[in-house]
């Protein structure tokens, strides 16, 4: 699981190294770190920080180790991995499929050409988090296939 977070941290050596211990004994991962020192506020850092922790840990757990630590945290959520997938859609296809999505995937493009007569060809990119995506894609080429079309998947899609 990846969490992003934002310390306050006193502008002094070592302050750092607090949280790092932190997420190192809970077998975390730094993914980044961007130390802001050029917004120190009366002597106090700003530190983003996202981390990747094996699923054995807990988040709960690392937040309440870094503040028996005393550090100022201000920002503490779990990330979610987004993603984009083109499809694209051969034949007779009902969009009004595309207004009943899953809230978290959104159509980020939308092209092509339809025929009331013989459909047509649509490109679709949707953008959301993996798990939305992969139902939304599962509703999307059940529609599709309803009215008998194809569904052209990305090719790690189409494996699956």
């Amino acid at each position: 699981m990846r969490l992003e977070l934002t310390v306050m941290l006193p502008d002094r050596p070592g302050e750092l190294l607090k949280v790092l211990e932190v997420l190192a004994g809970e077998g975390g991962n730094v993914v980044s770190i961007v130390h802001e020192r050029e917004k120190v506020v009366e002597g106090v850092v700003p530190v983003d920080l996202v981390v990747e922790l094996p699923s054995t840990s807990s988040p709960l757990r690392v937040k309440e180790l870094l503040e028996a630590k005393d550090v100022m945290i201000m920002k503490f959520e779990e990330a979610v991995e987004k993603a984009r997938v083109t499809v694209v859609a051969v034949g007779k296809t009902d969009t009004s499929i595309l207004s009943e999505l899953d809230k978290e995937v959104k159509v980020v493009s939308f092209e092509g050409e339809t025929r009331p007569e013989s459909g047509g060809a649509l490109k679709i990119t949707f953008e959301g988090p993996l798990s939305a995506l992969e139902s939304t894609l599962a509703k999307v080429k059940e529609a599709v296939e309803k009215e008998g079309g194809l569904l052209i998947l990305p090719i790690e899609e189409a494996k699956k």
